[in-house]
């Protein structure tokens, strides 16, 4: 009886043993398991922080990026500011070029003979009688003989520029 009582007592030994290896082997996967969530909580802060710098980063780009529109929309607001000053600039000088040249013609036609000096003529192929440039009434085509007369070559010739400018199709010649 001894004998079966030291063997209960054994066994009871070794089963609380056994029992406390467990219960260690459970502490230690406990304690695995705690090591890879430390490392997945420390894998996840660190993605936190990589997220927060690119946010920062985003934030950065997108102040650039306005800023950029800024300059952009400032550059076009001020291009387009200095094309219409231009457009204004050149439509003063082009009324003042238009009176100007008006009030030559108005001086120069006091002054024209009727007879002699250059003639600006629309000669056609077929057409025996062409008709002459006369800037009287706004200017326009006349009859032959009506026309303003040119007392320079090159005053003819730049009026004729001009007119060819106006109707470059059509055969605009300088005549004597």
């Amino acid at each position: 009886m001894n004998i079966i009582n030291e063997l209960k007592k054994r066994i009871r030994e070794l089963e609380a043993e056994q029992s406390k290896q467990q219960h260690d082997l459970l502490d230690l996967d406990a304690l695995q398991d705690l090591a890879e969530v430390n490392a997945l909580e420390q894998d996840l802060i660190a993605m936190n922080e990589h997220e927060k710098v690119l946010e920062k980063q985003r934030k950065i780009n997108n102040i650039k990026l306005e800023s950029e529109k800024t300059l952009l929309r400032q550059a076009d607001r001020d291009a387009i500011r200095k094309r219409n000053q231009q457009q204004k600039a050149t439509k003063v000088t082009a009324d003042v070029d238009i009176s100007l040249e008006q009030e030559l013609l108005k001086m120069n036609q006091k002054s024209r003979p009727k007879t002699g000096g250059y003639r600006i003529c629309l000669s056609y192929k077929n057409n025996k009688t062409p008709s002459e440039w006369s800037d009287n009434a706004g200017g326009g085509w006349h009859s032959m003989g009506e026309g303003d007369r040119y007392m320079t070559l090159s005053a003819a010739k730049n009026k004729a520029k001009a007119l060819k400018r106006r109707w470059p199709q059509h055969p605009i010649t300088v005549v004597k």
